[in-house]
């Protein structure tokens, strides 16, 4: 159906709560990666009668064979073809057409646990949890015990300086993973969802929603047995059809809009970001390849635009709708 916005997507369900959870997938120019994905979540979702699964797809054009895939998965999922490429805009989409109280977010490339639904689920069992971010591992990777880290890192882990989703024990944490995490539905709503001001890659836009999150009240736990391996594909998503001079300069633009929106300050701000682009531009990689001009470049770049949007104001999607 074509909507007024000249989205096109399957019929949304009745506009009320009629599942206990809602799992909301974004995917941007992915294919074979992509069909993988969905294959394994409705596996999950099809043996319950709880939970739904919403894809926001803002590819132009799939293969042939993707498409097979999505006219096969059609009668377990809804399929929402939209006409922009923003993240933070097709979350907020997907949390609109969602009847579940929570809404867990997966990325497009990823391998999910077989009690990965049940595990975010049981957290929610403390009413004063608002959101949960799972363990996300890399390919091969395993989760860490206490015992596998140094005092210093225990020491930032427990004073909230630093967050890592690979533990394999539960604690209070202050952001949660994009490709991994579930929030109340009616609070996603409470603080106004995901900042579309976040362009491009959108780096910083799940912190700096968790950021609202506990400003309002809200915990958010870490669940180690809600598990799953990010495949971080390297082609589709937000990264696709960029030059690497562009994702610097996203990346150096979006992380100092995240830091004013926190309430870091200007020199905070500055000093995190001079330190962010020695990292970008004199790595050994870049040096040994005669590459650090252009990143350097690509910094500069990053940082003015970041520099003449410094004021630019928040554009909470959910903010003036009802649950």
């Amino acid at each position: 159906l074509a909507s007024k916005s000249g989205m096109i997507s399957t019929p949304r369900k009745e506009n009320k709560l009629r599942h206990r959870i809602s799992i909301v997938i974004c995917t941007l120019n992915r294919e074979e990666v992509l069909c993988a994905t969905l294959r394994r979540v409705t596996a999950l979702v099809q043996c319950r009668d709880d939970a739904e699964l919403i894809v926001v797809d803002q590819t132009q054009k799939h293969s042939e064979a993707t498409e097979r895939c999505l006219e096969e998965l059609a009668d377990i999922m809804q399929l929402h073809r939209v006409v922009f490429a923003s993240l933070t805009c097709a979350r907020n989409y997907g949390v609109r057409q969602a009847c579940g109280e929570i809404i867990l977010f997966l990325d497009d490339d990823v391998e999910p646990s077989p009690n990965l639904i049940d595990e975010h689920l049981v957290c929610y069992s403390d009413p004063g949890v608002w959101g949960v971010g799972g363990c996300t591992l890399l390919p091969g990777g395993r989760k860490l015990s206490r015992s596998g880290l140094s005092q210093r890192e225990l020491v930032d882990l427990d004073s909230g300086r630093t967050n890592r989703f690979d533990l394999d024990w539960p604690r209070q944490t202050t952001w949660a993973p994009g490709c991994n995490m579930s929030f109340r539905r009616e609070k996603l709503f409470a603080v106004g969802g995901f900042d579309e001001a976040f362009y491009g890659m959108a780096i910083g836009e799940e912190a700096e929603l968790c950021h609202r999150v506990l400003g309002a009240g809200g915990k958010i736990r870490y669940a180690p047995d809600a598990q799953l391996v990010h495949l971080v594909n390297p082609s589709g998503g937000c990264r696709d059809a960029r030059a690497e001079g562009e994702r610097i300069a996203q990346l150096l633009d979006n992380g100092i809009y995240y830091h004013t929106r926190v309430g870091d300050s200007f020199c905070k701000t500055v000093m995190l970001m001079t330190r962010q682009c020695r990292v970008i531009i004199f790595n050994r990689a870049s040096l040994c390849e005669g590459t650090w001009p252009v990143k350097l470049l690509a910094c500069w770049r990053g940082v003015s635009r970041a520099l003449r949007n410094y004021r630019r104001s928040a554009c909470l999607g959910l903010l003036s709708e009802q649950t």
